[in-house]
């Protein structure tokens, strides 16, 4: 293999791995899949099978919830200040704000109390 065909080669290869950009669509809207291998998003009969794998993959045991909190615990409402309150909300989702993995994070850094 030449110089120019492993660079043409190695081109292609970063464009793929590239990640896809945002797509505002719904991933599974009116029986289409938007990530369908099939049919791109034009919708198939294979689509819900597609989506369902997707699913699957992504969450194994099913969707789990970052936190709980007791509400009738006062030392579970003051974590759930710290985790989802307003400030911790406002500082996430505000400059030099970390987003929901600041949320995430916030949540790992006051885990439940075991009374």
């Amino acid at each position: 293999m030449s110089l120019i065909e492993a660079l043409t080669k190695l081109a292609e290869d970063l464009e793929r791995a590239k990640p896809k950009p945002f797509d505002p669509r719904p991933r599974f809207e009116n029986g289409r899949y938007r990530d369908c291998k099939w049919c791109q998003g034009r919708g198939c009969v294979s689509c819900k099978i597609e989506a369902d794998k997707e699913y699957a993959r992504q969450f194994p045991s099913g969707p789990q919830p970052i936190a709980t909190f007791d509400m009738t615990n006062e030392a579970d409402i003051e974590r759930a200040k710290k985790v989802i309150g307003r400030d911790a909300i406002e500082k996430a989702f505000g400059p030099n704000g970390g987003g929901v993995q600041e949320i995430i994070d916030n949540a790992k850094a006051n885990p439940p109390l075991n009374d």
